[in-house]
């Protein structure tokens, strides 16, 4: 598929990728101007097994075209149709996903760049849109919403009907209300809040780069997923000391049932900081939480609702929530639906990428 306008190769050149890739680098490129090794690189991402070796070999693929000045072509080249190769395998959402990360000495700046789903189907996310130049965090809704608004203007399939934004953020900027956060359109009027318009969730860009215990987030994901309907929750206890904390932990590592955990409150601050933690550190695939600084009774019931459903429609029925919270008028300065408020972390272990910094 890479290069059909050649004719076969001499013998042995496909006994291995290394000895296709070392002969297509002799090659020509066609009339777009893209070299033949660059098209066998990029293909070669869209079908190897491993979703983080896809990804070096699209960022690959991308700087030897912009070596040879043939962005553009590769760009059009991933435009064409390929038919999926697999149709056995799970399914996914087309997505893109936002990866922020946060400075280690600036706090008040982090680092944006992206990937990108295209289809249902395997998972083969590509790099996407990426900011050179850090910004700061309160910028940051400007320069989401451009580079979505960038995103969108590509060739999408025409049945994908609902795009999914999952954002993957550092452990500090974890509690930012990104599904709230409104692109300007091309007039300059806001538009409607993301998480209204697509499936927003959150990811921990901290376990994905240190995935010491993949076995057990995997288990708990499959636990998750078998489950007709519900979870099993580990609810945060509000604990007064380390000692509480420690038999909360303990709980949550001797059960492999446990799928999701609600933190006591956001994790901005404690006891919400450390059981988010724990979560993660138990390899805990769903977290939710109140953004606000004071939760109430209402957040924790619209919590309890969301968490009782299908667990696979637990995204589709947050989004629910956030619109039927944006529909309701405000009787003050700050809403009072709970909407508004609730946070959710899902973070599926077959959805990985690799973070920019790690192949930097």
């Amino acid at each position: 598929m890479a290069v059909p306008e050649l004719p076969d190769p001499p013998s042995g050149v496909l006994r291995s990728p290394e000895r296709a890739f070392l002969y297509l680098l002799r090659q020509n490129a066609n009339a777009e101007g893209l070299p033949p090794a660059i098209r066998f690189l990029d293909g070669l991402a869209g079908i190897v097994e491993d979703a983080d070796t896809a990804t070096a070999l699209y960022r690959r693929a991308e700087q030897m075209a912009e070596q040879n000045r043939a962005g553009v072509a590769l760009i059009a080249w991933r435009k064409r149709f390929v038919p999926e190769p697999d149709s056995a395998v799970p399914e996914t959402w087309p997505c893109v996903i936002i990866e922020l990360e946060q400075d280690g000495i600036d706090r008040g700046s982090c680092r944006i760049s992206s990937y990108i789903q295209e289809n249902s189907g395997r998972w083969r996310p590509r790099p996407g849109p990426r900011l050179q130049e850090e910004v700061p965090v309160v910028q940051a809704e400007q320069h989401v919403g451009d580079l979505i608004n960038q995103v969108e203007q590509g060739d999408w399939q025409p049945d994908v009907a609902t795009l999914g934004i999952e954002f993957l953020m550092s452990s500090g900027l974890i509690n930012l209300p990104a599904e709230w956060w409104r692109p300007q359109s091309p007039g300059g009027r806001p538009m409607p809040p993301l998480g209204v318009y697509y499936l927003v969730v959150a990811r921990s860009l901290d376990r994905m780069r240190d995935r010491t215990r993949p076995r057990v987030w995997n288990s708990r994901w499959n636990a998750l997923t078998k489950r007709q309907a519900g979870a099993a929750v580990h609810w945060g206890v509000h604990p007064r000391n380390d000692s509480e904390l420690d038999a909360w932990e303990a709980q949550l590592h001797a059960d492999p049932s446990l799928t999701s955990v609600v933190l006591s409150t956001s994790p901005d601050r404690s006891p919400g900081k450390d059981e988010l933690d724990v979560a993660l550190m138990a390899e805990v695939p769903v977290i939710l939480w109140d953004r606000r600084e004071k939760a109430d009774d209402s957040a924790r019931h619209a919590i309890e609702d969301l968490v009782s459903g299908e667990p696979a429609e637990l995204p589709d029925r947050t989004r629910r929530l956030r619109t039927a919270a944006i529909t309701q008028p405000r009787e003050g300065d700050e809403p009072s639906h709970p909407g508004s408020y609730v946070a959710l972390l899902w973070d599926d272990p077959r959805r990985t990428v690799t973070p920019w910094r790690e192949s930097s």
